[in-house]
């Protein structure tokens, strides 16, 4: 069967870039980000009162300064703005490398990068970009959508492979998760369009979606739960 190179038009169209905006938006709602828009915003530095606090304490000062330019980050994300994003973010990296939201810095980049038009999208930066969030902050509110990221941008590079290893990891910790049936759609996809993956593969991760999902919904109950 001859190989299926699908072309950037046709991945595109699986997933246009409006609907990355509206994915990003939805990352927005889902975590703790510090924008108008969001219930929980990011947690600024704690108060200082005069009883408590030293006449100067550099430490809570540059806090407060990594806190103010986040959220002037924070506000070019929630408007879409992506070129900016990405400028204005490594800027903020390159300024602040120790800093307490670096997590967020670098996320904002690779969404950035995914979420950009035409040309000015880097998938092969934006995975980079997720796998640092991924490998250095196993724990952080921002892994699980970095992670279902880091397999959209491989899937939009044509990294198969890539992008399979990537939807198998999220869907192992996260059958339940936000992203699980956008990730199951490309895993099929890929298991019908290209034979550079291995079908076996791919069906053994749909395999172990199903076992975890009938193991999650039949734990307790005796009976599965309408998703």
């Amino acid at each position: 069967m001859k190989l299926l190179e699908v072309s950037l038009a046709s991945r595109l169209a699986l997933t246009p870039h409006h609907s990355l905006g509206a994915m990003a938006c939805a990352v927005l709602a889902a975590t703790a980000f510090g924008c108008a828009a969001c219930q929980a915003p990011v947690k600024p530095p704690p108060a200082v009162t005069k009883s408590t606090a030293p006449a100067h304490d550099p430490k809570r000062d540059q806090q407060a300064v990594e806190y103010k330019c986040l959220l002037t980050g924070e506000r070019l994300v929630e408007q879409a703005k992506w070129q900016e994003v990405a400028t204005y973010c490594a800027a903020l990296e390159a300024r602040f490398p120790k800093s307490t939201y670096l997590d967020r810095i670098i996320f904002y980049q690779g969404l950035a990068h995914i979420c950009n038009t035409g040309a000015a999208a880097d998938f092969a930066l934006s995975t980079k970009l997720f796998e640092r969030v991924t490998r250095n902050y196993p724990k952080s509110e921002f892994y699980e959508p970095a992670l279902y990221y880091l397999a959209l941008a491989h899937f939009l590079n044509n990294e198969y492979q890539k992008t399979v290893a990537a939807c198998s990891e999220y869907l192992r910790k996260y059958p339940d998760g936000l992203y699980a049936g956008d990730l199951q759609y490309r895993l099929s996809y890929i298991d019908s369009n290209d034979t550079r993956v291995e079908p076996e593969r791919v069906r053994g991760h749909q395999g172990e979606l199903r076992a975890a999902e009938a193991h999650s919904h039949d734990e307790g109950s005796g009976h599965r739960h309408d998703r």
